[in-house]
């Protein structure tokens, strides 16, 4: 075929070049490489990209194999490629790249030698595939930005026209007046696409084809003369002579004299091919390396700068949703896990004093008492595992309220009609806890009233839960002063709507009545309130079968809508007395669907990770909503991932997300430095140094599925499908200042291929029936991906590395001194 031709150990000793690419690859031993003023010696599997007319000189030793593979003008053309600097041996940072180049260098030579006419489009496929890398990541930066416009491709057609018709007589002038240009103007254009002079392209041209030709026939040298469009054969050599140092004759015999024993060598050669071809194994793990990039993002870190802690936000507390899902063994398993492996300090429930907790009763003659049986039994496993109760005090038990109009799933979510006897429970469950625990112990707990969030719906007024908050939290402060009330509740989107007072109306009335909580809590579902018909949504939201079925409330196109939330809150309540007082989250997803089939997917991970690192320090708490899939308040789904709202599925599996707070463990002390898809940390001492990567790609309006898809359907839908495609992430970093010495680098990655337990289990077949043994082979399979280095820093105290992150990926850089 035309477009790509191979050759096997090219011609030696030389300066030579050609009209095609050539990228060398080197099969066996090593080789010397002069072009461009450039010395080098090229190893096994290291390549090196010639560009069009560049001049170079090979030297190989004894033994040695090399393939060429020579890529026609007319396909460089085509895939808009400029001039390239792509040498292995030079750009360490870039062997990622050079990886995916010799996987598809592999496959090229492969079915080209193999069978080429039957392979031909999936050979092209490769190679322009090939050709985009080059482009994108080594293509000259004087290149990028100046060959595009109706010009470049004015002269894109003068060179296929002169490469059809090199042979022929041609000069400038009849060149120009061919394509209806200036003599003047296609010089101009001339030099600056290619470098050089009408006259010495077309030149080197002839000599490239001449050259070729003298290799591959037996033709006389005055035939090769006048094929090649030299007016005649004297013309022809003094271009060898200064081109190659030879006559054509000498060239011819040198070549012939190089290829002798060819036959001895094919056996070897046949072998010598190993090299490259056990790369198309790396065929299925560099795939995610051959989508759209953008340009490099490079890091220039000084290691020492900087002195400020990295305080996360991600181990103040978990949610678990329902308070009595603590009574059951799958869902106490889940928290013990995350107990020990993440570390999470609180654990938030709502729910506490439900009917289904069974704590308020009243006699026949109407006189209240207290139960705490239930109760009892999850705080004595939450004290045992060792972490603290975050409790919310709802729901209202019904013989509280005077008439139930609202439901939340089963639970009444109407404010307490009769506020002495609901004082009466919320001091009567103080004492009781204080009786128990002791008060060192209860006043480290943190405590909510009923959140505030319903009044956004209509459920309630907003001064009827004034009223309540106020009585709430002076009846939890008569038994315990120095408790920590976290309120109120209301979700960060609905309180920065424009014109919205709820939040302000509410500090002012705190500071007014004293009763201020020692932490404004608030929830995010990342969600866009604007246009919302409230009654409707808090049916769907409150009803089993309406969250199920399809999104209560649509999310917001913006990826940072959470870092703007939480800086407009601040804003309010710097402005109206609650300055200095701290920001928690205690319910906080991607979406307040339950049923969100992206909850599954890598792209939890990179959300997680991307939240946590940008709101440190702006929040105190961010706790995901929920650890388990168990604490959905829905019909239990068959599929063992349905969209489930957790970490954790019903079977115990982690999820892709639940890697990510791994992953946020691993960071050091200190924060070097922190931007958009990264976070540097170190030790105090610099011998520790923590990269975190991730490559966050938001919700994609137009193809994000909002409504229920039948359970078949969900262990076929491509569920990547519902979010942008950003392509491919890269990062050049350039650390700075580290001490000279040995070191060990250490990276574990998380994306569709490592650590996700879903696409583990689509990779599977998805199986409807998930069996013990199924799961088992998830749990140890479905980890990070595990890589392992060892790398001398010099005196200069520079390391450069680059990472590639598909999209949702996240990466942790461990690098320690040894």
């Amino acid at each position: 075929m035309n477009e790509i031709r191979f050759e096997l150990d090219c011609d030696l000793g030389t300066p030579h070049f050609h009209e095609e690419v050539e990228i060398l690859y080197v099969l066996s031993g090593r080789l010397a490489v002069m072009t461009e003023g450039e010395n080098f010696v090229m190893g096994p599997e290291a390549l090196v990209v010639f560009n069009s007319f560049q001049h170079h000189e090979l030297y190989r030793e004894a033994g040695s194999h090399t393939l060429s593979a020579y890529i026609s003008l007319e396909v460089m053309l085509q895939a808009q490629v400029g001039s390239v600097r792509c040498i292995s041996n030079l750009q360490p940072e870039q062997e990622e790249w050079f990886g995916l180049l010799r996987v598809k260098l592999a496959l090229i030579f492969r079915d080209h030698r193999q069978s080429q006419g039957e392979r031909r489009l999936y050979i092209l496929s490769e190679l322009f595939g090939l050709l985009g890398i080059l482009k994108q990541q080594f293509e000259r930066k004087e290149e990028k930005g100046t060959r595009g416009g109706a010009g470049t491709e004015r002269m894109r057609e003068v060179l296929l026209y002169i490469g059809k018709h090199y042979a022929e007589e041609m000069s400038l002038q009849e060149l120009a007046s061919h394509f209806y240009l200036s003599q003047s103007h296609l010089s101009r254009e001339f030099q600056r696409l290619t470098g050089m002079a009408f006259s010495d392209y077309l030149r080197n041209l002839r000599l490239s084809k001449a050259a070729y030709m003298l290799l591959q026939s037996s033709v006389s040298i005055t035939d090769v003369a006048l094929a090649c469009g030299f007016s005649n054969t004297n013309t022809m050599i003094e271009g060898f002579k200064r081109q190659y140092g030879c006559t054509p004759g000498v060239f011819r015999k040198k070549s012939s004299e190089t290829a002798k024993g060819g036959e001895q060598q094919e056996a070897a050669d046949e072998v010598s091919y190993i090299s490259l071809f056990r790369h198309i194994q790396y065929a299925g793990e560099l795939q995610p390396l051959n989508k759209r990039i953008e340009e490099p993002m490079q890091l220039e870190i000084d290691v020492r700068k900087g002195n400020t802690p990295c305080v996360l936000c991600h181990r103040e507390a978990a949610s678990v949703g329902w308070a009595r899902d603590l009574m059951l063994e799958p869902v106490r398993s889940a928290v013990r896990r995350a107990r020990e492996e993440i570390g999470f300090c609180y654990l938030f429930t709502h729910g506490i004093l439900d009917d289904s907790m069974d704590v308020y009763h009243e006699k026949p003659d109407g006189t209240p008492y207290l139960n705490f049986t239930y109760i009892d039994m999850i705080f004595d496993f939450e004290i045992a595992i060792g972490i603290k109760p975050w409790i919310e005090l709802g729901y209202t038990p019904k013989k509280l309220v005077s008439h139930i109009k609202n439901i939340f799933g089963t639970s009444c979510i109407n404010l307490p009609f009769d506020q002495e006897r609901w004082v009466f429970l919320i001091e009567g469950f103080m004492r009781h806890l204080i009786e128990r625990y002791g008060i060192l112990e209860v006043k480290e707990w943190r405590f909510s009233p009923s959140p505030a969030v319903y009044s956004f719906y209509g459920v309630f007024s907003e001064r009827e839960y004034l009223d309540y908050y106020c009585s709430t939290a002076r009846a939890i402060r008569r038994i315990l002063p120095d408790a920590c009330i976290s309120a109120f509740g209301l979700d960060t989107g609905a309180v920065t709507l424009p014109g919205d007072s709820t939040l302000r109306d509410f500090v002012k009335f705190c500071a007014e009545h004293d009763c201020m909580p020692n932490e404004f809590s608030f929830q995010c579902f990342h969600s866009d309130y604007r246009g919302i018909d409230k009654g409707e949504t808090e049916i769907r939201i409150s009803s089993q079968e309406g969250n199920e079925s399809r999104e209560p409330i649509p999310v917001s196109e913006d990826p940072d809508i959470l870092s703007k939330e939480i800086k407009a809150v601040r804003q309010i309540l710097d402005e109206n007395g609650g300055a200095g007082l701290p920001i928690v989250i205690n319910s906080w997803n991607s979406t307040i669907w339950q049923r969100d089939l992206g909850n599954d997917t890598c792209f939890k991970a990179a959300f997680i990770v991307k939240n946590v690192l940008e709101n440190a320090g702006s929040v105190k708490a961010l706790a995901f909503n929920y650890l388990t899939d168990y604490s959905e308040k829905l019909f239990a789904n068959p599929n063992v991932f349905h969209g489930g709202y957790g970490l954790i599925t019903y079977q115990n599996l982690p999820k892709a997300g639940y890697q990510a707070y791994s992953m946020l463990n691993g960071l050091e002390e200190i924060l070097v430095e922190s931007g958009s898809g990264y976070t540097v940390t170190r030790s105090r001492d610099c011998r520790r140094i923590r990269i975190l990567l991730y490559h966050y790609c938001h919700y994609d309006k137009q193809t994000r599925i909002t409504s229920q898809i039948p359970e078949e359907e969900q262990r076929t839908f491509d569920r990547y499908y519902s979010f942008r495609d950003e392509g491919g992430l890269s990062f050049r970093i350039h650390l700075q200042r580290l001490e000279e010495g040995s070191y060990d680098m250490e990276s574990y990655v998380v994306n569709r291929e490592y650590g996700s337990s879903y696409d583990l289990w689509m990779s599977l077949g998805a199986p409807k029936e998930f069996t013990e043994r199924q799961r088992e082979y998830l749990e140890r399979l479905a980890v990070p991906r595990y890589q392992y280095g060892r790398f001398q820093v010099m005196d200069t105290g520079r390391l450069d590395f680059s990472a590639l992150l598909e999209p949702h990926e996240i990466r942790l850089i461990c690098i320690n001194k040894r």
